[in-house]
């Protein structure tokens, strides 16, 4: 007797859906798999976020004052690229500078010792309209959000406790210094063109 075709193409047909079912049943394992490790384990291969360079009181954030200046370069040159320069520090004494744009960081003795992130770099030591309107590179701020061009009232309202510590300059208790762009003493509406923190020469 002649076997039937359609029962042939029926098991052939059972057979083919099985193993579909039983990929699909794999795919689904492997997701649940990765989700679970996701969930339990901080993500997946220990994935962490994304380091981020901020001004702050005791450092720039990804990494900390006292740091050599390998490490330290090395730290903020993961996170913002190569350095763009190495301007003068204007200091007696070993102290040297390395720029990335408009953040300065400075080191003494072979240690990271102060940054400035100043409106124009180097050369916005001399503060202009345009510099201060200018785009700033990186776009940094401190832990409150305060940034160049903000001004002196955002940070007052940032940093209840500040100091007035040169006719256009004032210090939090941290330390961060602000400087402010204006013809005499700064004004609630004056813009910020630096802020610092621990540089020398400190009334630059």
């Amino acid at each position: 007797m002649t076997p039937t075709p359609g029962i042939n193409t029926m098991f052939a047909d059972d057979a083919r859906g099985s193993t579909e079912r039983t990929h699909v049943a794999r795919a689904w394992l492997m997701v649940v798999a990765v989700v679970s490790c996701s969930i339990l384990g901080g993500g997946i291969a220990g994935a962490s976020p994304s380091a981020v360079v901020r001004l702050e009181a005791n450092g720039l954030g990804v990494v900390s004052f006292g740091a050599s200046t390998s490490s330290a370069t090395k730290s903020i040159t993961g996170v913002l690229g190569a350095p763009t320069g190495n301007p003068s520090a204007g200091c007696t004494g070993e102290y040297s500078q390395t720029a990335w744009h408009d953040l300065i960081a400075q080191f003494k003795n072979g240690n990271f010792a102060g940054y400035r992130y100043l409106a124009g770099g180097s050369s916005g030591l001399s503060p202009t309209t345009t510099s201060i309107r200018g785009a700033k590179v990186p776009r940094l701020a401190t832990t409150t959000g305060i940034t160049l061009g903000d001004t002196l009232a955002e940070v007052r309202r940032a940093y209840p406790r500040l100091d007035k510590s040169g006719s256009d300059t004032w210090r939090t208790s941290g330390g961060i210094v602000f400087a402010f762009f204006d013809e005499g003493d700064a004004i609630p509406t004056s813009p910020i063109y630096e802020i610092k923190n621990d540089v020398c020469p400190g009334a630059l």
